[in-house]
């Protein structure tokens, strides 16, 4: 954010003034929200008012929605609200900067209800894995657990909580935003509740991401970026880049997203979360496969039958590779998906980081041929 109309540029606007109040009519789904009504003037003097969500809240901190400015009389902001972001290729901070403090890890998460019109029973199942992504990185402490269902409605309360927006978008959110992030701190600054808003009124979902839907895990495992205290970052093949692509490759995270997430929360001794092998069992329709929970029969993951062309393996990340595997009994070389990674400790038990080209190219290899990977369709090599 900038500080002087005399810097104003044609893609800012200068804020006049700002008022902020509980005005949301009892019974929407916003209603014990912060709103801020703004007036923004632009680099020709053309002025107009705009209504966002965020402002101060009754615990001593802040509200604002994951990735948008809360206007501030007398600042200059972008003129579509959207943070700065001065890093190049790189993860960065939400704004204002706010994580959680380690008393309150690991930080529960619940599925609002309804549950989504599109997913049904699928929905607690694609939150759950979901949470476990970002606690997978080898080098954070950030923890999740998951809380179930709770009929509890949005709010600064405590509870953290995924809504979906089945009947219509709340106006005050971005319009055509596939979802949103509402992030409340305290007095102190840190990060005391986080409510994501997933807009079901404009989007069809799935738990697939074929097409015309969108894949609700990856956008999951965004939202859940911002949740944690990432914002957008301006690398593109990053899961927190702003746009969303089609499929499924949200789903993974890649190097710049594991660099924020152990910047923000370094692990200790014991490094990353174990995975569903130690006890921590996947969903039912789940198999855990090389340290993830995969739903039988997915496709472009670990252990997926592949072809080697461009995006074969896109669920398991940007850098995971096709790769040739022994299908072990005396059975014939199976082609499936590895994952990238720098030690043993990234794959899991049954898997092994091994170079794949004369170069490197690490992957988790499977070492009985993805015999108890997740029961996929019939290899796709050719």
């Amino acid at each position: 954010m900038l500080s002087s109309p005399a810097t104003l540029s044609t893609d800012h606007a200068f804020v006049v003034e700002a008022h902020v109040a509980y005005d949301e009519p009892q019974g929407s789904p916003l209603a014990r929200e912060p709103v801020t009504t703004a007036r923004l003037r632009d680099v020709s003097g053309v002025e107009r008012w705009v209504r966002v969500i965020g402002g101060p809240n009754r615990f001593g901190g802040r509200t604002h929605v994951a990735g948008r400015v809360v206007p501030v009389a007398g600042a200059i902001v972008r003129a579509d609200l959207a943070e700065e972001n001065a890093r190049v290729d790189a993860w960065t901070r939400g704004e204002p900067p706010a994580t959680w403090a380690p008393s309150a890890l690991p930080v529960a998460f619940a599925l609002g209800t309804p549950s989504p019109r599109d997913l049904a029973d699928a929905s607690l199942a694609e939150l759950d894995v979901a949470l476990r992504t970002w606690p997978l990185v080898v080098c954070t402490a950030w923890r999740t657990r998951f809380a179930g269902a709770t009929s509890a409605p949005p709010g600064d309360d405590g509870i953290n909580a995924i809504y979906w927006h089945d009947d219509a978008w709340p106006t005050v959110l971005v319009a055509g935003a596939l979802a949103q992030t509402i992030l409340h701190t305290d007095a102190t600054g840190a990060l005391r509740d986080a409510d994501v808003h997933v807009n079901g009124a404009d989007y069809r979902w799935s738990s697939s991401g074929d097409g015309s839907t969108v894949d609700a895990r990856g956008v999951l495992v965004h939202e859940l970026g911002h949740a944690l205290g990432l914002g957008h970052s301006t690398d593109t093949h990053a899961t927190m880049f702003a746009t969303h692509a089609p499929g499924i490759a949200w789903r993974s995270l890649e190097a710049d997203d594991r660099d924020g997430v152990c910047a923000l929360y370094p692990a200790g001794p014991t490094g990353g979360a174990d995975g569903c092998e130690n006890g921590a069992a996947c969903p039912s329709g789940f198999a855990c496969v090389a340290k993830y929970c995969e739903r039988n029969g997915a496709r472009a993951e670990v252990c997926s039958p592949c072809a080697r062309v461009p995006g074969a393996c896109e669920g398991a990340g940007d850098d995971a590779r096709c790769l040739d595997v022994d299908g072990g009994n005396g059975s014939t070389t199976r082609r499936v998906c590895g994952r990238a990674c720098v030690s043993n400790d990234d794959c899991g038990p049954r898997f092994h980081c091994l170079p794949t080209t004369t170069s490197g190219d690490l992957q988790c290899v499977s070492i009985d041929g993805c015999a108890t990977g997740p029961d996929a369709p019939a290899d796709a090599g050719a």
